[in-house]
Formats: structure tokens, sequence, C-alpha cells
């Protein structure tokens, strides 16, 4: 079993924890994270199991079409109740804009490149690092006593932080690294992206049945 099954049944986990749980979280904005996951790992097995090997463009095209989704969703379960006329709103809906146009331009003229993807996949770390602080901001600043342990939207931010801060690293300098040291470059790129990314899905995994017992404590 290499590392990299093991991010795919760690991604597999989570999403089977999800539906286990999907009528039974709270909060319900879970679900719609739920869902996305459904949608990507079915786009995984598509993509790894179906689709020839020679596929990099089809590899480009997936992370360049779902990683604005994917923000899209951690924005929403963060933010759903914010104020319209807030200062935060205006700067979510901008975030939304810019990731999903950047993607379109990318699919449009950089499809060719082979850091495409990439670019995409830094954009939305550098985003979502943005939300996670300021959600952390928001908790720092609450009056409210707030038990992190039992609160699934921080296991998750807890997830997103730690996977996007060190893929950011990963992948952001892969290219660079590659040329001077081929070896080196892989050897970061599997081993910090691949075990954060567990350990992402595994948070929410464990976030989802957080929700689960809160609801049944209601």
């Amino acid at each position: 079993m290499t590392l990299f099954d093991l991010v795919t049944y760690s991604i597999w986990l989570s999403g089977g924890i999800g539906i286990f749980y999907f009528r039974r979280m709270n909060p319900s904005s879970l679900n719609v994270l739920v869902i996305f996951q459904i949608i990507a790992i079915i786009s995984d097995i598509f993509l790894i199991y179906i689709l020839p090997k020679e596929k990099g463009n089809f590899i480009k095209i997936f992370y360049s079409s779902l990683k604005p989704i994917e923000y899209a969703v951690f924005v929403y379960i963060y933010n759903r109740n914010i104020s319209k006329k807030s200062f935060k709103f205006y700067y979510f809906v901008f975030s939304i804009l810019l990731i999903f146009s950047f993607s379109v331009y990318t699919l449009l003229f950089l499809l060719s490149k082979k850091s495409a993807a990439n670019n995409v996949i830094i954009l939305e770390g550098i985003l979502c690092i943005i939300l996670v602080m300021l959600y952390f901001r928001d908790i720092l600043s609450s009056k409210e006593i707030i038990s992190l342990p039992k609160e699934p939207l921080f296991l998750i931010a807890i997830g997103i932080f730690l996977y996007f801060s060190g893929n950011i690293v990963a992948t952001g300098f892969y290219h660079q690294l590659k040329m001077k040291s081929p070896d080196l470059a892989k050897s970061l790129y599997k081993l910090m992206n691949h075990l954060l990314l567990i350990f992402q899905y595994l948070m929410f995994a464990f976030a989802y049945y957080v929700a689960n017992k809160m609801k049944l404590n209601e």
C-alpha cells in the first residue's frame, strides 16, 4: 500500500462518515461539504481507474475546475449567516469571483503549462488560509465560551490550515526544486502534501462525528 493509496482511502473514509451522519449534523451546513466530497470522490475514481494513463490534461482540468468550488464551499460553511452589508461579505464575494475567474483563465489559456493546476491550488491555499485566520479571529474576539475540541468548524479549520500551509510550500516550490534536485522535490511534495492531506480528511471525518454528537445532545 502506497502513501497515495492512504490519501485515497482517507478521502473515502471521510466521505463515508459524512454520508452516515448526513441527516444528523450540526451545523447542517456541513452537509454541503459532504456533497462536495462525494463529487470529488466520484471524480477521483473516474480519474484514477477509468481514464487512460496519459491523463495530464485531465488532471489539470480536474483540479482547476473543482478547487474554486471547494473554496466556495468552505466560504459557505463558515459565513452562511454573514451580514450582506459587512466588509467580510464583499471580500468573500470578491475572493470567490477571483478564484473562479483565474480558473477559467487557466483552463482557456494556461492548460499547456505544467504548473497550470498548481497555480489554482496555490491561490486556493492562500484564500483558504485567510478564511481560516478570519474564523480564528472571530473565535478569539467572541465572548461565548467554546469547547474547541467539540466544535466541528474548528476541527475542519485546523485541517484546512495545516494542509494548505504545507501545500503552498510543497507545491509552490516544486518546480524550482525540481530543477536543482528532482528527487528532493518529489519527496517533499509527496511526503508533505500527502501526509497533510490525510490529516485534513481525518479531521473532516472527526468533525462529522462531533457534529453528529452535537445534534444528538440538542
